[in-house]
């Protein structure tokens, strides 16, 4: 009886096969996740009208880190105007989908786009569309919180078409109520994104209940067949045994608040803002800041050798984002071809060394001698030609 009971689960978990989105070609040589150090996953839910028309609704990162027991949880605004690498332009989050500019190569465009809004290197991705959401949804409990306000958008329903409104007080959101209380927009973007991060954080912690263990079959099932991303299959049940294990004390949740974005003249029915990344990053830094990092307190400097404008300044946000400790930028002699890392004693700084290599990747290399110009770092980064946009 117990071999019928759990043949089901077995096949479940033998036959999963989560599926890259259409566009991802994969990323030659991708390093599997050792399930050991932090990770972050950028989450996109899209509005979808059809194969050529597909609109960004929600989108943030999930920031696992196992070593902490700690979830991160940080929505972004899909209405910023945010700098596209490799396309040299601006684009709206929201639309970026459908640039023409990046047919073919949608999901790497938008995940090098919000790598370069929020200054972090993302590991991985999750899209899903509405319609994707409410069927994977539907497996698990429902979802109950706070509400400090009544919410009653006249544009939202139900997966019935049902208007549907909540009371201020302790609410629970049901199954075919979760895309409509996500998509709310009542009392702007402030409103919108923190009752986001508090309803998947509120997900999250519900993860290891009964309803969830009895419907893992159909769960993965309905992942499978509605939700596009590069974690591999380890990788996933490596992750979902981590978010498994999370309390709510152990949550941490942020957003870009309207305060770290200037309104700009509107085309089209969205808005669009402008961001102030030095305040973006301090809306981040609870969640992004590795403490790990920080307590090796290696000295970095970071010198452009790319020669793309500005590289050297978005690359030591990035480290600085992370907890690292940027004590010098500027301008190499020369251009060169790859980036080079000058490290005399790496074995002081593996914290450092580790998050160093997950932002430059495979385009990095040690160099064999010690950095000739003058310096006061401990790590010298220089940055060249190979570097991803």
């Amino acid at each position: 009886m117990l071999i019928l009971a759990f043949a089901p689960y077995v096949k479940a978990f033998y036959d999963f096969s989560p599926k890259r989105e259409v566009s991802d070609k994969g990323e030659p040589g991708q390093v599997e996740w050792n399930g050991v150090n932090r990770i972050i996953t950028l989450i996109v839910g899209i509005d979808q009208f059809s194969d050529e028309h597909r609109f960004v609704d929600a989108i943030g990162l999930l920031v696992v880190d196992p070593q902490r027991s700690e979830l991160g949880i940080f929505m972004i605004s899909p209405d910023i105007e945010v700098y596209v690498p490799g396309l040299n332009k601006n684009s709206n989050l929201r639309t970026i989908l459908n640039n023409k500019d990046s047919k073919g190569n949608e999901i790497e465009i938008l995940v090098r786009s919000v790598e370069s809004l929020m200054a972090v290197k993302i590991d991985r991705y999750l899209l899903t569309n509405t319609k994707g959401f409410s069927e994977v949804g539907r497996y698990f409990d429902p979802v109950s919180l706070d509400l400090r306000y009544d919410l009653n958008d006249e544009d939202v329903s139900d997966t019935k078409g049902r208007n549907i409104s909540w009371g201020k007080g302790r609410i629970t959101i049901y199954q075919d109520q979760f895309v409509g209380f996500l998509a709310a927009n009542e009392y702007g973007n402030d409103s919108q994104l923190a009752r986001q991060s508090r309803f998947l954080a509120e997900f999250a912690a519900n993860l290891d209940s009964l309803r969830t263990l009895a419907n893992i079959p159909q769960i993965l099932q309905a992942i499978e067949d509605n939700v596009y991303t590069n974690i591999s299959k380890n990788e996933f049940f490596t992750l979902a045994r981590h978010l498994w294990a999370i309390r709510r004390d152990q949550v941490k949740l942020a957003y870009t608040q309207s305060a770290s974005l200037l309104p700009l003249e509107s085309k089209g029915l969205y808005s669009r803002y402008s961001p102030l990344t030095e305040s973006i990053d301090r809306d981040m830094s609870s969640i992004m800041f590795n403490f790990n990092l920080a307590k090796e307190q290696a000295r970095i400097e970071v010198f452009n050798a790319s020669g793309i404008r500005g590289m050297a300044n978005s690359r030591a946000r990035w480290i600085t984002n992370s907890g690292g400790r940027v004590v010098q930028i500027g301008n190499a002699r020369n251009i060169t071809e790859q980036t080079t890392v000058y490290v005399a004693n790496p074995e002081k700084y593996p914290v450092t060394i580790f998050e160093i290599e997950r932002i430059f990747g495979k385009n990095l290399v040690y160099a064999t001698s010690p950095y000739e110009e003058k310096h006061i770092g401990d790590i010298i980064i220089v940055i060249g030609e190979s570097v991803v946009r």
